[in-house]
């Protein structure tokens, strides 16, 4: 809650990115975990969830640097509110202002997305990508809302 209640304020600062981005992977995690055990959009969750991606998306309108995140993210929000050709969309444009401002990572984890959840025939091409460039710039343990959640639910926590 205290990271929320940081990102709601005024950006002024292109550094406060990874408190924008992890406020709304946190969230999102949350969120995707305790529908996963069943609980369905009860709890703040979903609510935290939408104003940490929409804070982060306020945070990518000052400084674009944050938009192929905010887009992810944005169509995550989209594919577990049952949109799925909205997420797709928000992830083609997540990749494409991703590949103009050259950031590698942020490709990746579009690619990713696109891999597991993008257009059928699409997915392998995708996913090769994703692996491609997590591979090239030394990604090994993605850390996707998807994948957090995942960890949350078993248990597990990635240490020793």
């Amino acid at each position: 809650r205290q990271a929320l209640e940081q990102a709601a304020r005024p950006v002024v600062k292109c550094y406060w990115f990874d408190l924008y981005a992890m406020s709304a992977e946190v969230a999102l995690a949350l969120w995707l975990e305790r529908r996963s055990r069943g609980e369905g959009d009860a709890g703040p969750w979903p609510a935290m969830a939408t104003a940490a991606v929409g804070h982060l998306g306020r945070f990518a309108r000052v400084f674009p640097i944050g938009r192929p995140r905010a887009l992810l993210y944005r169509g995550l929000i989209a594919w577990t509110d049952g949109r799925a050709s909205r997420a797709r969309r928000d992830w083609r444009a997540s990749l494409a202002a991703a590949e103009r401002l050259d950031m590698r990572y942020e490709q990746a984890l579009a690619l990713d997305m696109l891999g597991r959840h993008g257009e059928p025939g699409q997915r392998p091409a995708a996913r090769e990508r994703a692996h491609g460039l997590f591979e090239r710039i030394g990604v090994h343990d993605l850390a996707s809302p998807e994948a957090l959640a995942t960890r949350l639910a078993t248990g597990a926590n990635g240490g020793p």
